[in-house]
């Protein structure tokens, strides 16, 4: 599958090369989930749609913020996060943002835990927003 890069040089729109393009030789499909808060996680880049972790000690992943960047997240894209780990992951939110799991108070830095085998669905509201789905 083509980069981003090719796609761009095909012609096509850079917001749309980002999201159709194979990432995965730029991007770690696999991060390595890590530290113990959000400043300390690995923080997932803004075309990384579908991630995963195997880690055994599980780990913390960060959300990307929202606008502002060429690694962030845009409005209304969506992520999910696959934990095949043996340990929980982790998945935190920026300072200042909230992600709202299905219909439980507001989550902000304390993050949202994901037990082994369980997946984590999370889109982007607006800036300060994040609705979310465990599962």
């Amino acid at each position: 599958m083509a980069t981003d890069q090719d796609l761009m040089g095909f012609g096509l729109n850079a917001f749309a090369a980002s999201r159709l393009a194979d990432s995965s030789s730029t991007q770690a499909i696999t991060p390595a989930a890590s530290g113990s808060t959000y400043a300390t996680s690995t923080i997932l880049q803004g075309n990384q749609f579908f991630t995963y972790s195997t880690a055994a000690t599980g780990g913390w992943i960060g959300l990307p913020v929202v606008g502002g960047s060429d690694n962030a997240a845009r409005i209304a894209d969506d992520f999910t996060f696959l934990n095949l780990g043996a340990g929980a992951v982790t998945v935190a939110c920026p300072t200042g943002v909230t992600l709202w799991l299905s219909g439980t108070a507001g989550i902000t830095t304390a993050g949202a835990t994901v037990a082994k085998g369980h997946t984590l669905q999370f889109i982007a509201a607006n800036t300060t927003n994040w609705a979310g789905f465990l599962g």
